[in-house]
């Protein structure tokens, strides 16, 4: 696993209502997850990769590098903000030890009953499927400036990008057309 953010714990600090006194040790897992396993499963193993060469080599600010710099600045990060706050929660939430699964609680600050997590963390996953959906409809838009987004370069790539509107954290589905405006 390569040892890149495309958005650094400070950024999600900052952007954030996330608390300054957050681990790392909580903050960076939920970083990677949003990066490795929710973005790359947007944008395709290819172009993601393509983008964590160009942040690795500190090429993503060079002039002919200004599409992908634009992508990351202005699409995937606003994603992977909304996105690594979804996937914290149940990380500081809960504390895994030799003694087993526990939850942390505090004499002086009372920890949110489980129903006001899952509101959190719904209003999170709203509004990291809303980015989700403006980054996809962004590279339908723009495909042909992403190489890595063609057949050809996928064909070389273990994880296909998927640029279709369908949001996948929606909780329950009662049939018909998903995408409507299909």
């Amino acid at each position: 696993m390569r040892n890149i953010l495309l958005i650094s714990e400070d950024k999600v600090k900052t952007l954030s209502n996330l608390d300054n006194n957050v681990f790392g040790k909580w903050l960076l897992p939920a970083i990677r997850e949003a990066e490795d396993v929710n973005l790359q499963s947007i944008i395709g193993s290819c172009l993601y990769n393509h983008i964590l060469t160009l942040v690795e080599n500190g090429e993503i600010t060079l002039p002919e590098n200004e599409l992908y710099k634009d992508l990351l600045d202005n699409q995937i990060r606003d994603f992977l903000l909304y996105q690594t706050l979804v996937n914290i929660i149940p990380l500081i939430n809960v504390n895994m030890a030799n003694i087993g699964t526990s939850v942390s609680n505090d004499e002086h600050i009372q920890a949110l009953s489980q129903p006001n997590v899952d509101l959190i963390r719904v209003h999170y996953q709203s509004l990291a499927d809303t980015y989700q959906k403006r980054l996809q409809n962004y590279l339908l838009c723009n495909k042909e400036q992403f190489p890595e987004l063609s057949e050809c370069a996928c064909s070389k790539c273990t994880i296909k990008p998927n640029l279709e509107s369908n949001i996948n954290s929606i909780g329950i589905y009662l049939g018909g057309r998903r995408n409507p405006s299909r």
